[in-house]
């Protein structure tokens, strides 16, 4: 099952996700050890929403785009979040290399950005987080299936 919510605002994708981590979410299950695949262009509000996520967790202060440093962790007496950004390895060598597997392993909830190259490394079940820019500058559309 999947479900669409139309965002309107960086707060509106907030709030999205910040429900979709306390289990507000129809047609989701969200449990520790959910990997999330996040799918969207540059700018489209895949960083918005782990912000998001780790606000109902009271970590979203700490939570920045991992872009350059490639992995971010987010972590508190009652979880473990990673954050991750693909986009500037080349290959699924390089993600391999990178010890990927074993940092989800760790980790209560991953979000893995540009997760196109870790796709046949990973033997799992993700929840794909697809994000389009919509009609209006500040408008998103996200999928979750």
């Amino acid at each position: 099952m999947s479900i669409r919510f139309v965002s309107h605002s960086p707060e509106d994708t907030l709030c999205f996700a910040k429900k979709l981590a306390e289990g507000k979410c129809e047609g989701i299950e969200v449990e520790k050890g959910s990997v999330f695949l996040l799918v969207g262009e540059v700018g489209a509000g895949k960083t918005t929403f782990v912000k998001g996520f780790a606000s109902f967790w009271c970590l979203e202060e700490e939570v920045s785009s991992p872009t350059f440093t490639i992995m971010n962790e987010y972590k508190n007496d009652n979880v473990k979040i990673l954050h991750s950004d693909l986009y500037r390895l080349f290959n699924s060598e390089e993600v391999y290399e990178l010890g990927l597997e074993e940092f989800i392993a760790e980790n209560d909830y991953s979000f893995i950005e540009w997760p196109e190259k870790a796709m046949p490394l990973l033997n799992l079940k993700p929840l794909i987080v697809r994000i389009e820019v919509g009609e209006a500058e500040t408008e998103r559309v996200f999928v979750v299936e």
